[in-house]
């Protein structure tokens, strides 16, 4: 999955996977100054043929989204996509 383009619900490009860490897709966007979000695997199908993946939350959701530093912090994540970080996604 590293490398695909990611679109949101509402048909914007989120950027690309740069990589998965656990249970979170780790989407990475911006050109000098590169930012990186997670988005729980809940939130993500990906289509191996076209090499892309396309999430089930929108634009606003992923910009809003706990930034990724020194590694994805679980329950800030999954408070913020509404999942229990002491339970595994549905």
């Amino acid at each position: 999955m590293q490398g695909y383009e990611v679109f949101t619900s509402d048909g914007h490009n989120a950027g690309r996977v740069a990589e998965v860490q656990g249970e979170n897709v780790i989407v990475e966007h911006g050109l000098l100054r590169k930012k990186r979000r997670a988005v729980p695997n809940a939130f993500v199908h990906a289509d191996d043929n076209e090499r892309v993946v396309r999430l089930t939350v929108s634009s606003e959701l992923v910009a809003s989204s706990p930034k990724i530093e020194d590694g994805p912090d679980e329950q800030a994540i999954a408070e913020h996509y509404g999942l229990r970080a002491d339970e595994p996604a549905a």
